[in-house]
């Protein structure tokens, strides 16, 4: 058992007819290696210091008394995988085999076996050895008697020897292997590229480097062209069908090709777009790369050029940058949205405080003077709702608000909130006097003039004799709204552009100096005016001429204002409900108290119970049950109105619940709900007093009538 810091044990043979030999060579190369270790450290203690000494291999010896016994240790070793390497070899072994023979057979066995012959006789010449054993350095001889220490030395000697030799060829077999394996992997690599080169996708032309004629190409070069002239031209062929055009549409000369230059300049060139058009007009996009071949001195050769076609490949990027541009818009809007859907419901909160006391108040006002102030602030307050209604139509889509208005005098009021703008400029108005009444959503008209007006405003601003000419009319079914201007006009190139999301000509980009020093623009405004009129299934349209004006036209559809007959009889059933028992969850105390009023009027006569959070609520829903919840969605702390919703549906499926909220989040949750549930519905905050009255009947009476 070898000590655990020992070296690999080396194993040596001994082959002598004399036991006395073998037992000197034990004594020699075994006993150095047996001291006591206690005795090194004796010393390092005296010294005061480790003693660092050369670690030793560790010899094994086996025996052999015949040269026949040993050549049969030597194949057992080799068996096992332990092999000797090293063998002390008498000269004379009678009556068997001499020591010549001996080793004759042992190399015949195992070639690198290190051998010492050892003799006290010369039996044999070296002349007579090297030509029975041949002339080689895995041999040395030993004259007897020899001496402890050259013993010593020439086993250590011939035991490193032999382990170098090992080494040695281990990894002379290794890089064989390694030489085989990567010239099997070449073998494979070359034939798989040939085989790629031949199924490639791309195309793939070989030229010669001097005329850049055609060396090799494979199959779908030709599929690509149909040819190879328009690379390659040949001696005595016509030209090519194809022309190679710039992306700018100007024609590539020859020497200009990617291919030439390559093949002639030394030039390398990297995804380079072109178009090919052919003799039909067939165009094709398609992206090169080119290289020089050079030869070992550095001298071209061969010019390589590989090819796609990439038609499809520039439709698709196309497309995907137009979607990725609208989801970069989608998320502006996205944005914009829950910040406005936050100041929308604050604002609306303050509106339905203003709103809810003037409607009160109006209600037992006896001064005239006092009620037109009254209504005139309720009138504001109404205009202040479309504006928090435009907010959230502005930041994102959801249902315009249907209602009749005249359009005539809804211009008129963006024309009356823009007087001051205006000044110095002749506004024309030709209306048509028997204008329909439209069905749309008044804040979207309405902010939808604004920016048509406020824009040609800025376009006369260095006009001399600035103009905006507004005109209404009707035709086959449609109202028009035509607003135009003889002001800078838009250059024709940007035509394509003025819809476009954070498009502007303005401040900044004013680069010619069509504006007025410190006009500028968000470049949303025709964006979202585009956006209005689609959402109402109207058309857009706009004709400029630079330095002459621009004209905008707006067509939308005229829908009827009568009601049917059976929505009349419907609307006659409709029957007041009297003293029914309400939740009403609204935080906002000012809102709270205006609707309990209004709730618990002598005309309604409700009993109602208010909660200002959701927790409170569902307290109240877990002790009392309501015929009615009316529920804002907003509230404080962690619970919501769609929360205390679905606490309410978890015991009873079918009582009324009224949200109300301009929440934007909560709009475009709520369209699917009302899909799902047909118990729920809901009113934009703020609400006129009659919406909220005549909506809290309706849900009453469909309740009673189940």
């Amino acid at each position: 058992m070898m000590p655990g810091n020992a070296v690999p044990v080396v194993r040596i043979l001994v082959i002598d007819d004399n036991a006395a030999i073998h037992e000197d060579f034990r004594k020699i190369l075994i006993k150095p290696h047996a001291l006591d270790h206690r005795l090194l450290d004796m010393e390092a203690t005296l010294f005061g210091a480790e003693i660092r000494t050369e670690k030793r291999g560790f010899f094994e010896i086996d025996s052999a008394f015949q040269g026949r016994d040993g050549l049969a240790l030597v194949q057992k070793a080799l068996s096992k995988g332990h092999p000797y390497a090293l063998a002390f070899v008498d000269g004379r072994m009678p009556p068997g085999w001499d020591g010549i023979e001996t080793i004759h057979h042992l190399w015949q066995e195992c070639p690198d076996l290190q051998v010492v012959l050892c003799t006290a006789y010369a039996d044999y010449s070296w002349q007579e050895i090297c030509r029975v054993l041949g002339e080689t350095d895995n041999l040395l001889i030993l004259k007897k008697p020899f001496d402890d220490v050259e013993v010593l030395q020439i086993a250590h000697a011939l035991a490193r020897k032999w382990e170098l030799n090992r080494e040695v060829q281990s990894r002379i077999e290794n890089l064989d292997g390694m030489v085989r394996q990567k010239t099997e992997e070449k073998d494979r690599i070359g034939a798989m590229l040939e085989a790629a080169l031949a199924h490639s996708p791309a195309g793939i032309i070989v030229s010669e480097a001097k005329e850049v004629s055609l060396r090799w190409a494979n199959p779908a070069a030709l599929n690509i062209l149909g040819e190879t002239l328009l690379f390659c031209p040949a001696k005595g062929e016509h030209g090519s069908g194809w022309r190679a055009l710039r992306p700018d549409g100007i024609p590539y000369a020859p020497e200009d090709l990617p291919l030439f230059r390559a093949a002639i300049k030394g030039e390398t060139i990297r995804n380079e777009q072109f178009i090919i058009r052919n003799s039909k007009g067939l165009e094709k996009w398609i992206s090169s790369n080119a290289a020089p071949v050079r030869d070992a001195d550095g001298f071209i050769s061969a010019g390589i050029l590989i090819f796609e076609d990439i038609t499809e490949l520039r439709k698709v990027q196309a497309e995907k940058i137009e979607a990725l541009t609208a989801a970069a818009e989608a998320q502006k809007f996205a944005l914009v949205g829950q910040i406005a859907g936050k100041m929308a419901h604050d604002f609306n909160n303050i509106l339905g405080v203003i709103m809810g006391n003037s409607e009160l108040a109006l209600m037992d006002c006896p001064h005239e003077k006092t009620k037109k102030t009254l209504e005139l602030i309720l009138e504001q307050t109404l205009h202040g709702k479309n504006l928090t209604q435009n907010l959230v139509a502005f930041a994102k889509d959801h249902e315009p608000k249907q209602e009749f208005f005249d359009l005539n005098e809804k211009i008129e009021l963006v024309i009356g909130l823009l007087k001051k703008d205006l000044e110095g400029i002749q506004v024309t108005r030709e209306y048509s006097p028997d204008l329909p009444e439209l069905l749309a959503d008044p804040g979207m008209i309405e902010h939808a003039v604004v920016n048509l007006i406020q824009n040609s405003i800025h376009a006369v601003s260095l006009v001399r004799q600035p103009e905006i000419i507004i005109r209404t009319h009707h035709q086959k079914g449609r109202i028009i709204m035509e607003i135009e201007d003889n002001g800078c006009g838009i250059p024709e190139e940007f035509l394509g552009e003025i819809f476009e999301p954070s498009f502007s000509l303005k401040g900044s980009r004013d680069k010619k100096g069509f504006y007025k020093s410190g006009i500028k623009g968000t470049g949303y405004g025709m964006s979202n005016v585009k956006k209005y009129v689609n959402q109402h299934k109207g058309a857009i349209s706009v004709r400029s001429k630079l330095q002459k004006g621009t004209k905008v036209t707006i067509t939308l559809p005229v829908m009827k204002k009568e009601l049917t007959a059976k929505e009349v009889r419907e609307i006659k059933k409709e029957k007041i409900c009297f003293k029914k028992y309400i939740l009403l969850v609204e935080d906002e105390q000012a809102i709270a108290d205006v609707q309990y009023r209004i709730l618990t009027h002598e005309s309604l006569s409700h009993k109602v119970d208010l909660a200002g959070s959701g927790k409170a609520a569902m307290d109240a829903l877990n002790r009392n049950t309501y015929d009615l919840i009316s529920l804002d969605y907003i509230l404080p702390g962690d619970l919501n109105g769609m929360d205390v919703y679905h606490h309410i549906r978890k015991t009873d499926k079918t009582v009324p619940v009224l949200f109300i909220s301009g929440n934007i989040e909560f709009l475009e949750s709520i369209k699917a709900l009302k899909q799902k549930d047909p118990h729920i519905e809901h009113l934009s905050k703020p609400c006129r007093n009659i919406d909220y009255v005549n909506c809290v009947n309706q849900m009453l009476g469909r309740s009673l009538n189940r």
